[in-house]
């Protein structure tokens, strides 16, 4: 009898287990290295400012902060799935030489508008000894997209250290993405609007995952 009520008592635990923490059991993990050519990455002097830019990358967006270049990549993710957690395994970065005094984010505006207001520099950023910005990859909005379900990583290849007025470039950016269950069942507006609130320029960008995936394991390469 005791063996018995023991094993009602481990299918109730495990059972239990299941229902509240199913990302256990569908969790999976993709790896994608991003790599960033230096040569597409250039440095224009204008009106006492460094513009940063990079071929084909967009700008960050939050006004008054340093304007860097950001890959905003799209994955196209199993039914029911969204990004969970990302874990960088690998970067390879340089410090470019020189002082730099970059260019900060401004409000958008209507260029015949002759009242145009120049935001200057967030102080609480540019008096900063830490990296900008303060993650190299950051996961992004999740929505949908032409009726597939889309979530999206912010990849920074360049951060500033505005104390030293220094870059750092990022040649090579390893990731690995954790993909769960959505803990939440997402509503048909809102999921269109975050899809749509990125730049359309990130489009150019996109990762088709398998509708069924299965965990990877891959050795993370050396970072020297």
């Amino acid at each position: 009898m005791k063996k018995g009520n023991g094993n009602v008592f481990t299918f109730m635990f495990l059972g239990l287990i299941l229902i509240l923490f199913p990302q256990f059991l569908w969790s999976t993990q993709e790896t994608k290295t991003f790599v960033f050519e230096k040569s597409r990455l250039t440095v224009e002097r204008i009106d006492g400012y460094d513009w940063i830019s990079y071929l084909n990358l967009d700008y960050n967006l939050k006004i008054g902060a340093p304007q860097l270049p950001v890959q905003i990549f799209h994955l196209s993710l199993p039914p029911g799935q969204e990004i969970t957690g990302i874990t960088v395994l690998c970067v390879i970065s340089e410090t470019l030489d020189g002082e730099y005094q970059l260019y900060p984010v401004q409000t958008p505006q209507i260029s015949s508008n002759p009242t145009i207001r120049s935001i200057p520099p967030d102080p609480t950023i540019y008096t900063s000894a830490q990296p900008y910005p303060g993650s190299i990859v950051e996961i992004a909005h999740r929505g949908y997209l032409t009726g597939y379900s889309m979530g999206a990583l912010l990849i920074h290849p360049v951060q500033y250290i505005p104390r030293e007025k220094k870059l750092l470039s990022h040649t090579s950016i390893e990731v690995e993405m954790l993909l769960g269950l959505r803990t939440v069942s997402p509503c048909r507006n809102w999921s269109i609007q975050a899809a749509t609130s990125l730049p359309s320029a990130a489009l150019r960008t996109t990762m088709a995952l398998p509708r069924t995936a299965h965990p990877a394991a891959k050795t993370p390469f050396r970072c020297v």
